[in-house]
């Protein structure tokens, strides 16, 4: 596994004809055709990107789009699910989403593509942190208390 650190925005955008089924993608790696498998941090989770080397005579059947027309296929496959073709499939867990891989027989390594802003990447705060943070915010509301209460005496 690879891990970059991205800060640009994605140009690119999930349509029908570069979407690809789960499914498929796992017919696709039991072919081994699967050159190369992206990983993308977003807020909301992860999404995958794959790219997939075609031979001349290989057509998928079912949803794999190929344009006939120019015998050329997208660069990049988004993993969509049936129900949204138009957005990729986000995956809350990457320890889900690495089993999900290896059950589409995608043994290959993949990029993660960390996005330095996004929630992921941020600490959350735990209990204890939260309960430091409220003793000193009384501290500091205590202090300045006493301190105005000494002033209005002198």
């Amino acid at each position: 596994m690879t891990i970059v650190e991205d800060n640009k925005k994605r140009q690119r955008s999930c349509t029908l004809e570069n979407s690809i089924l789960e499914a498929d993608l796992k017919r696709a790696g039991q072919q081994e055709i699967v050159s190369e498998i992206k990983v993308w941090e977003i807020t909301d989770g992860y999404y995958v990107t794959t790219k997939i080397e075609l031979g001349a005579k290989w057509r998928m059947e079912g949803d794999f789009y190929i344009d006939d027309s120019t015998g050329q296929t997208p660069e990049e496959w988004f993993v969509t699910t049936r129900r949204n073709r138009k957005s990729p499939r986000i995956y809350k867990d990457l320890n889900r989403l690495n089993k999900c891989l290896k059950e589409m027989c995608l043994e290959i390594d993949f990029s993660l593509i960390r996005n330095k802003g996004s929630a992921t990447t941020k600490k959350a705060p735990t209990k204890k942190r939260k309960l430091a943070e409220q003793r000193a915010l009384a501290r500091k509301r205590a202090l300045a208390k006493k301190r105005s209460l000494a002033k209005k005496k002198a």
